[in-house]
């Protein structure tokens, strides 16, 4: 006993929950990142959604979606700096159901759909819609209470659809 605080031994063997759940906090804005990529209609959007007849098969574009979403309002713009959050930070993890692409898949994804990239990333920041996680992980459009801080607003709405929604909501601001 030293008198100081010591960490655990890292050759001990521990049993960490089997559930990314468990360590993404309830109020984390990846949670707003996932249901609001999920409610897009991202073939509407300008996204190249169509998979490839050979090779390997490509990751979802929602998937890399969530990365740059990610990466936008957490100011990671390089897409080797990307590559290396997906295999280290627990909240990307979960994000992207421990997915991992390679810094070239990300960077062809912003080179292939770089407009309809910034058009999602602008409209999820200039809407700032308020949403609540219930004890399910459902969001609640326009509740007050267990408010995301990170994107906070006064004018709650769903998110939205289609190109062109997105495009009123960004001409509306």
């Amino acid at each position: 006993m030293s008198g100081f605080i010591e960490g655990e031994d890292r050759h001990q063997a521990t049993l960490f929950p089997e559930r990314l759940d468990d360590y993404v906090a309830e109020e984390s804005s990846v949670r707003v990142i996932d249901v609001f990529i999920d409610d897009l209609d991202i073939s509407g959007l300008g996204f190249k959604t169509q998979a490839s007849d050979t090779g390997r098969p490509a990751y979802h574009p929602t998937t890399m979606l969530k990365i740059y979403v990610y990466g936008y309002l957490n100011r990671v713009q390089s897409s080797r700096r990307l590559e290396r959050e997906t295999q280290r930070n627990v909240e990307l993890m979960w994000l992207t159901g421990r997915l991992a692409p390679d810094f070239k898949t990300i960077a062809d994804f912003r080179k292939d759909n770089g407009e309809a990239i910034r058009l999602v990333c602008r409209g999820f920041v200039r809407r700032r819609v308020v949403w609540c996680l219930d004890e399910h992980h459902r969001v609640h459009y326009g509740s007050r209470s267990r408010t995301l801080h990170s994107v906070l607003s006064r004018s709650p709405s769903p998110p939205p659809r289609n190109r062109a929604e997105l495009t009123l909501i960004l001409n509306d601001r």
